[in-house]
């Protein structure tokens, strides 16, 4: 039951970007437990592949039935660098923020590179704008960075990924417990919009949630 409504909200937060095409090729990078896959599966993708430095996490995803997913264990850095061009998707949530700066940079060129032109990253990282950003940015002790949205997307143009776009990672709306979760958070957003115009006159991004999601596009033919 966790696992579907997992789903479910992965469906709300990521189902418009995923590719039309059943059979476009996707890693999901750090895949730990398989949860993202699991997704994918119920969604009808069949060419699905995960990789995590944890054989134990590798281990769980298997045993969710994941026949259409080629998981193994290995470091990102060297799962990207053998597989130039091969993705129409690359999932990386939770991720980039473990790197220091220079590998974060040699890793998102490794992106780019397994990435087929056209093709879509989305990932989630600590938002250091929000108000609370340094709640998630040591939430654990292997986190190295956080990320404004500016700050990203300094390094995401850096290594030519194009058509970046910023998301909040608020609450979805499954029930009535959290449709009041959500209306409270548009109130208390707009009270932050607000705080913001009057001190600096507004800003490029409203992203206001602790994390916020990461849509981007390696150029090229869709």
């Amino acid at each position: 039951m966790a696992l579907e409504a997992q789903a479910q909200q992965y469906r709300q937060r990521w189902g418009q970007f995923l590719p039309t095409d059943k059979e476009a090729p996707i890693l999901d990078l750090g895949c730990g437990c398989g949860e993202f896959l699991f997704f994918l599966k119920k969604e009808g993708y069949r060419r699905l592949y995960g990789v995590d430095v944890s054989p134990q996490q590798i281990e769980v995803a298997r045993q969710l039935g994941l026949s259409e997913a080629r998981l193994e264990v290995d470091e990102a850095l060297a799962y990207l660098q053998r597989s130039p061009g091969s993705f129409a998707l690359i999932n990386a949530q939770n991720l980039l923020e473990h790197f220091t700066r220079d590998e974060l940079l040699q890793l998102l060129d490794a992106i780019v590179g397994s990435l087929a032109p056209g093709g879509t990253l989305l990932a989630v990282v600590p938002n250091a704008a929000s108000l609370f950003g340094t709640r998630t940015r040591f939430w654990d002790i292997t986190h190295e960075l956080s990320f404004t949205p500016s700050s990203l997307l300094q390094v995401l143009t850096a290594v030519g990924l194009t058509r970046v776009r910023f998301l909040e990672y608020g609450p979805v709306v499954h029930g009535l417990k959290s449709a009041i979760r959500y209306l409270l958070w548009q109130l208390i957003r707009k009270g932050l919009q607000l705080y913001l115009l009057a001190e600096v006159a507004g800003d490029q991004f409203y992203i206001f949630t602790q994390d916020m999601r990461v849509v981007a596009r390696k150029p090229g033919p869709i």
